[in-house]
């Protein structure tokens, strides 16, 4: 279990904690990372690769992350 990582693609900083907006087929929700792994991460309920993780495309907002789940 990692605190932090930087993804070696861009090079971007993922920390515990951080906040990320969940976009799927039934809405937008705000999630926590609870627990971060080298290529893996979870929030509550869930968990994801680290690489599916992008840069939110609002600038203006505080959170730093999407996941779009098909």
């Amino acid at each position: 279990m990692y605190t932090e990582i930087i993804r070696k693609t861009d090079n971007t900083t993922i920390q515990k904690g951080d906040f990320f907006y969940l976009h799927n087929q039934y809405g937008t929700f705000l999630r926590k990372i609870s627990w971060l792994g080298e290529n893996k991460f979870e929030w509550k309920y869930g968990f994801s690769n680290v690489e599916s993780l992008t840069l939110n495309s609002n600038k203006k907002s505080k959170v730093k992350f999407e996941l779009i789940e098909k």
